[in-house]
């Protein structure tokens, strides 16, 4: 089990069993705008004109996910569009409302060239209309994928590389002024570390703005390696954005192998970055700080590491609360009350220039055992108060102000309403807070269960819990089944073909 996953475990248990203190009253209602049935959501939802735009990331062998729909207060979600073969597969990323009024967003991985390939290229950026017609394939990153092995922070890694970036996995931005969208991709370009792209919104003048440098055998880039959040345009136009690896300073895990012998392994704690919209100018604006590490007294249990000022491996994108000043969260580092744990995630605010801003340190909260931890997605600034997503426990929305003070647990998930929020959450037009969780729900099954859509309202507005969990309708109208029991169709098609097979040899 490597070390990751054995923290992820500890922390999870630790969860489990810690209680979640309310600092102050919760201000938003939360209600279920729909179960999801045999279909998990993908990359959140979005709202338009009083209705939830999301993504499905997969739902079949040969189909690679879909477009939905449903009101906001309510009712039947729709499938709008349904990805084919050719079109790309996975969505994970989520949706941008144009400016235009389409749907734009990309595939995590390009078309399949057979009902049994994974994907043929590295992804695709699509734009749809609302209704689901007019859709669209922007840009297909090249399909010439090298994989390397490279040696960075004394383990082995594969690299994949090509020209333009592979597998776009966060939402897309636009410049509505100059017509362009931006993304990054989370790997690939040459160095195999991820890029900085843009396109315009009918698919011409694709171009990479930055490709990011190639990690240093001990795990460390000049620049920060691996984008981990979608790009923010900042008041003064430059892009910003994150990176979960790479730069100045490295974390240093040591671990023992057995009585008399440790192994040690290095990664780069990660970066803030800025650039032009025309791709010069390139800065890493910061380079988060160094953990501290002690080693275990035995080898059994995993180094709780993770102990900073500020926060270590930055995990979305980040929001501008006022002209100038960036915030963003981390997933590891902080310093949390209890002094036996490592670190667990941070809110942290800078200047555009990457100088602190308005205090004195960086960090306006270290999440800790009484606030939920593991913040996932980027903050949603709202009436002077950020609001943010932890995926501890079953999951958690909270607040704080701007400071950092006057922290709410707005809303703490149960198993029926759905747990593991799988995406950050998206503002309305109406002031609400929206969200998707990817388990848990009302629909189960023999399958499992796939999380449910939801609604944050400061009013006290409820949607109306629609969990039909057999039947979602199509853009046609009518009936359909939901897209997921398309897994079970294909596997026994294939089971009765390979059974016909093997009688007609035998």
């Amino acid at each position: 089990m490597t070390w990751g996953l054995s923290q992820a475990l500890l922390y999870l248990c630790l969860g489990l069993f810690g209680t979640t203190v309310t600092h102050a009253t919760a201000t938003l209602t939360y209600s279920t705008v729909f179960s999801f049935d045999l279909s998990k959501g993908s990359g959140g939802v979005v709202e338009a004109n009083n209705t939830l735009f999301g993504t499905l990331s997969n739902t079949s062998l040969t189909y690679g996910g879909a477009i939905y729909k449903v009101s906001l207060d309510g009712g039947v979600p729709q499938t709008i569009f349904q990805f084919s073969s050719t079109d790309g597969y996975s969505p994970i990323a989520g949706l941008l409302v144009g400016a235009d009024g389409h749907l734009y967003g990309s595939t995590m991985y390009g078309a399949r060239s057979t009902v049994f390939s994974l994907s043929d290229g590295g992804g695709t950026l699509f734009r749809v209309s609302q209704d689901g017609t007019d859709y669209q394939t922007l840009h297909r990153f090249d399909s010439n994928i090298t994989n390397i092995a490279v040696i960075t922070g004394g383990v082995v890694a594969t690299n994949s590389l090509n020209a333009d970036g592979l597998y776009p996995s966060f939402p897309l931005i636009e410049d509505s002024g100059s017509g362009y969208l931006y993304g990054v991709t989370n790997s690939g370009g040459v160095h195999g570390t991820g890029v900085v792209f843009r396109v315009k919104t009918n698919g011409t003048d694709f171009q990479v703005l930055h490709t990011f440098a190639a990690l240093a055998t001990d795990g460390s880039s000049t620049e920060g390696a691996f984008p981990s959040g979608p790009l923010l345009l900042g008041h003064d136009g430059r892009l910003y954005g994150v990176t979960s690896h790479g730069g100045a300073n490295l974390y240093s895990l040591t671990n023992k192998v057995d009585s008399t012998s440790t192994v040690v392994t290095k990664r780069g704690t990660g970066t803030v970055y800025s650039l032009n919209k025309d791709g010069s100018d390139f800065q890493t604006i910061f380079n988060f700080p160094a953990l501290d590490d002690t080693l275990d007294a035995d080898a059994n249990t995993p180094d709780l590491v993770g102990r900073n000022d500020y926060g270590a491996f930055p995990s979305a994108g980040l929001v501008e609360t006022s002209a100038g000043v960036l915030v963003g969260t981390t997933t590891d580092g902080g310093k949390p009350t209890d002094q036996s744990l490592g670190g667990l995630g941070t809110i942290y605010q800078l200047h555009t220039d990457g100088t602190y801003a308005g205090t004195t340190s960086l960090m306006l909260l270290s999440f800790d055992m009484t606030t939920g931890y593991t913040p996932t997605g980027r903050l949603v600034l709202k009436n002077g108060r950020l609001y943010g997503i932890n995926a501890s426990g079953n999951g958690s929305v909270f607040s704080i102000q701007l400071d950092g003070t006057g922290f709410i647990s707005e809303h703490e998930f149960s198993y029926a309403e759905g747990v593991s929020p799988s995406s950050g959450l998206a503002l309305a037009s109406n002031g609400d807070l929206v969200g998707v969780t990817a388990y848990g729900g009302a629909c189960n099954s023999a399958y499992g269960s796939y999380g449910s859509a939801y609604r944050l309202s400061a009013n006290g507005v409820m949607a109306s819990g629609y969990s039909n969990c057999t039947v979602y309708a199509t853009s046609s109208g009518g009936g359909a089944m939901s897209q997921g029991w398309l897994w079970g169709l294909t596997a026994l098609l294939v089971v009765s073909l390979l059974r016909k097979r093997w009688l007609s040899v035998h």
